[in-house]
């Protein structure tokens, strides 16, 4: 039986994460107590985390390996763009050594590594993740770069898609067309928030996005949202806009849920104080949940709320350590993860929720600007 194929579509990019004891209020210079530099961009960081959440982690060290027990384990594809050769050879070293496939990784004319460059700040204070994005070579995809399915899966049919919004609104919207008519589910992960229209949403099989990024597509006013608010947002993408799984994530509080079978919270599995870097925990979660689609043996089998809980663990374990490289967990971890820390319920918590990655504070356009992995 020939391997499942998920194709991860969305940026590559050199990222530098800033960690500050200090708040991200506009007006003074912010102070940074540590700062780590590493490949990333969500085609990458998905992709890896989709590979690690479905293998164990190597005992010799390396990267990644192929064993007996392996063998049969869906195949990832990372989709990206990069400025010139020397940034693809160090994304394929680096994707090729971490279980992923890097045909998809393909140089697009007239760009410049400058647009790999991101940079994003976290506040261990406020626990907020603030991205200082660029447009980024991704900006310069277009809808004919996706135009059949072989394209849209780097090199054949794939079985599932995840398309980022940090690509070009009518580039996700091909995408979403393009594998909707080849009969491909596509798990939308909407960071920045982007409207995708009635059309596109009806079309979309998965849309995951933090609940900061929900009230900005909802257009809600920063004095409406709050954990009491959430639900009616996630029915909004389900009721309304007609997508027909919706993951809203609340940060370290967990995921809210809703198809046709369930609705509900998946609760979080850590403490805000123990959160020491967001940056690639959304990456985690968004690629064990796709995973657990793919390894399903048919959509009647799987279940939104264990995927859920199963990616908030994943998230977890990554927002416990700076940078995200190493902190991407393996299947065996995920699997031996102690969960005695889960809430119960969101009304036991006296402190006011964030209302998701991007403080209300410090909105900004982020329809062509690229969040951080």
């Amino acid at each position: 039986m020939p391997r499942k194929v998920l194709a991860v579509i969305g940026a590559l990019s050199n990222d530098t994460i800033c960690i500050t004891r200090e708040g991200l209020a506009g007006g003074s210079m912010i102070k940074s107590q540590k700062s780590v530099k590493e490949l990333g961009g969500r085609a990458a960081t998905i992709a890896v985390a989709a590979y690690r959440s479905c293998h164990q982690k190597p005992k010799d060290g390396t990267a990644a390996r192929e064993d007996n027990e392996d063998t049969n384990a869906p195949e990832i594809r990372a989709i990206g763009a990069v400025a010139d050769e020397v940034r693809k050879k160090e994304f394929v070293t680096w994707l090729t050594d971490n279980g992923v496939n890097a045909d998809g990784v393909r140089i697009k004319e007239g760009s410049s590594q400058d647009q790999d460059e991101e940079i994003s700040i976290y506040s261990a204070k406020e626990g907020t993740n603030m991205p200082l994005g660029q447009q980024g070579v991704s900006q310069n995809w277009t809808p004919e770069d996706f135009d059949d399915i072989e394209k849209v899966g780097g090199g054949s049919k794939p079985d599932l898609v995840v398309v980022t919004t940090e690509l070009p609104r009518p580039v996700v919207q091909r995408i979403i067309d393009t594998a909707s008519s080849a009969r491909v589910d596509v798990v939308v992960y909407s960071a920045p928030a982007v409207l995708l229209g009635m059309r596109h949403f009806e079309k979309t099989t998965h849309l995951i996005c933090s609940v900061g990024d929900a009230a900005e597509m909802l257009s809600y006013s920063r004095d409406e949202v709050d954990q009491y608010k959430w639900p009616e947002m996630r029915d909004d993408f389900y009721e309304s806009k007609k997508v027909k799984n919706v993951v809203l994530k609340a940060g370290h509080f967990g995921s809210l849920y809703r198809n046709e079978d369930k609705e509900g919270i998946a609760f979080g599995y850590m403490k805000k104080k123990d959160v020491i870097d967001t940056y690639g925990a959304n990456s985690s979660f968004v690629g064990t949940y796709a995973m657990t689609l793919l390894e399903s043996e048919d959509l009647n089998s799987w279940d939104v709320e264990a995927a859920c809980g199963r990616a908030n663990k994943a998230s977890a374990l990554t927002a416990g350590t700076i940078g995200y490289k190493d902190a991407m967990p393996w299947r065996d971890q995920i699997d031996e993860f102690d969960s005695d820390q889960v809430y119960h319920d969101l009304s036991d918590l006296e402190e006011k929720p964030e209302t998701g990655s991007l403080s209300w504070n410090h909105r900004r356009d982020r329809s062509n600007a690229s969040g951080g992995s």
